[in-house]
This record gives structure tokens, C-alpha cells and sequence, in this order.
């Protein structure tokens, strides 16, 4: 089985952040299953079906594909590092659980709003007060100059395959899903916009390249 290092970028709106998180991981490049879920325009009960422009698209196709990877320290036990006899591959499964959490605690933060308000309210019912939607971390995913995405983690399995005497994980393999994430017009994430943007274009150049192969083969296709 053929493997290959890519890796999970966690950004920010300074790119990578005050806090920055970084996962390079070795994946299986012999397959990679991609589905695209195409968003096709919702039907009208009060049009009828034949007059339906089926063709039409609600928005861009959504991507989505799956990750095996594989995580060892015994190349790190081997050479004596303190941090893999201590953690095992801890350390880079605690970075991807940060990639899956919420940024910031705002249940943490209402509690503190509603007993502040509380107080000063001094009633005998707290004031309940709204709290921003918490936001998933942003990642970019890099799987060579061909791969660079901005995605989303939906699904996130763990398999802890080997401990060592303190329990530490030694090696695991984690099944990831990932959903390519798409902006609205007036998006300001720059950073996912303009890998979304790079992706755009260098399909478009493939496209191309592959309209000059298939113009070659047109006569064998016609027969004259």
C-alpha cells in the first residue's frame, strides 16, 4: 500500500492565528473516492413538471471525500524522543480533536453574561442572552501543489491500535471525512476564497488540455 504525506492547516483571519495548529499526516494514495452532491434547483408544486428548467443548478456541487491515516511513533521511540515516550502519537491526535471542536466557549461565556445580568437586573429570573453561533476552525487541507482545499471535518473515527505502559497511544489509524467548503459572493474568508479560486483555475487549465487531446481523437470516434 502506497502512502503519501499531506497535511490540515487550522487558519485564521492573520492566516494561521495567535494560537497556530498544524497536522502533517501520512494518507493512502492508492484510492481516494470523491462525491459530489449536486445541488439541483428545489421543485414547484405550482409549475408543472415539463416546465421545469431541470438543467438548472441551485448552487455549485458540493465535495466530499475520505482519508485513511496512519499515525506511528515507534520511527520516534527508536530514536529516543522524549515527547513519543511521554505521548505516543497523542500529540497529533489531540491537534486533529482541536480541528473538530467549536473555537472559543461560549457556553462558558453565556453563563457568565446571564449571572451579570442577573445581578444587575435583580430580578428572580436571570436574562437570558443570545450568544453568537460558536464557529468550526477553518482548515485548508494540502494534498500536493494538484490538492489544496478548504474543507470542513464531518465525520472523525479513531482506531488506537497499540499503548505502551503508561497507556499512551502508540499507533492509530483515523478515518477522516471532509467536506469542500464553499463561499458565498461576499465572503471575507481570503484564504479559502482564494484556495477555492486557485482550485478553479487550475482545473479550468486541466479542462483545457484535455479539449486539445479529445479534439486529436475525434476523427478515429467519426470514422472519416
Amino acid at each position: 500500500m502506497s502512502h503519501t504525506k499531506g497535511a490540515l492547516v487550522q487558519y485564521g483571519d492573520t492566516f494561521l492565528g495567535p494560537i497556530p495548529n498544524l497536522l502533517v499526516f501520512q494518507y493512502n494514495v492508492e484510492e481516494l473516492d470523491r462525491q459530489f452532491a449536486i445541488q439541483r434547483r428545489s421543485t414547484d408544486d405550482n409549475v408543472p413538471a415539463r416546465q421545469l428548467e431541470t438543467h438548472r443548478a441551485h448552487s455549485a456541487p458540493v465535495e466530499s471525500f475520505s482519508l485513511n491515516l496512519k499515525f506511528d511513533a515507534a520511527d520516534d521511540l527508536n530514536e529516543g524522543d522524549k515527547t513519543a515516550r511521554a505521548f505516543g502519537v497523542g500529540p497529533q491526535l489531540a491537534a486533529l480533536e482541536k480541528m473538530v471542536n467549536p473555537e472559543g466557549n461560549s457556553a462558558l461565556l453565556g453563563a457568565v453574561v446571564d449571572a451579570v445580568g442577573s445581578l444587575l437586573g435583580g430580578g428572580p429570573t436571570p436574562p437570558a442572552k443570545s450568544i453568537p453561533p460558536e464557529q468550526l476552525p477553518k482548515l485548508i487541507f494540502v494534498g500536493g501543489l494538484t490538492r489544496i482545499l478548504p474543507v470542513e471535518i464531518t465525520g472523525f473515527r479513531v482506531g488506537e491500535k497499540l499503548f505502551n505502559s503508561g497507556l499512551a497511544v502508540i499507533r492509530a489509524e483515523v478515518t477522516l471525512d471532509l467536506e469542500v467548503v464553499t463561499f458565498p459572493p461576499d465572503s471575507s474568508d481570503l484564504i479559502g476564497v482564494g484556495a477555492t479560486e486557485y482550485m478553479k483555475t487550475l482545473k479550468d487549465a486541466q479542462a483545457v488540455l484535455n479539449l486539445g487531446q479529445s479534439i486529436s481523437d475525434i476523427p478515429e470516434i467519426i470514422g472519416f
